[in-house]
């Protein structure tokens, strides 16, 4: 399967992709994790949004980059959701390896910071982030906060 990632900012956003990006996001974080949440905060319009769609144009999954000082001091990437039909696809590997990515070339001297759902540690931890501190609940859902440091802060 063909999947097209892009990064748009907030005011680069076509309002069908907002829509998705939405829809998705209610559709994974609200409905099926029933946790009733807040989603739209207020920090999207600051933050990159990357998508990934498959070539007819579906929304498979999105993130979100926040620059340091909006949720944690460092850069934070969050609001990772991938579709159902996409799961097992490897879509959120990649998204994340690209969320990395561009954190690192934007923010370069900056560990990256992600409030980590708790049974998803084994994922991230994959990806080279290591959980700091105690369990939390947010919303209804244990998370734990995991950082990946700079090569150099390693």
């Amino acid at each position: 399967m063909q999947i097209v990632y892009t990064w748009s900012a907030f005011t680069d956003l076509e309002l069908q992709n907002l829509h998705d990006i939405l829809q998705l996001r209610q559709q994974v974080f609200i409905l099926e994790q029933a946790s009733f949440y807040p989603d739209i905060d207020g920090h999207d319009p600051i933050g990159l949004h990357l998508t990934a769609r498959d070539r007819a144009g579906t929304l498979l999954g999105c993130l979100r980059l926040l620059p340091p000082g909006t949720t944690n001091r460092r850069p934070a990437i969050g609001r990772l959701a991938i579709a159902k039909s996409a799961r097992g696809l490897k879509v959120g590997n990649h998204m994340m390896t690209e969320g990395i990515r561009k954190a690192r070339q934007l923010y370069a001297e900056s560990t990256i910071y992600i409030s980590a759902q708790q049974h998803l540690i084994p994922f991230y931890a994959g990806l080279g982030f290591s959980p700091r501190g105690e369990p939390y609940d947010e919303d209804g859902i244990m998370h734990v906060d995991m950082f990946l440091p700079t090569d150099d802060n390693s």
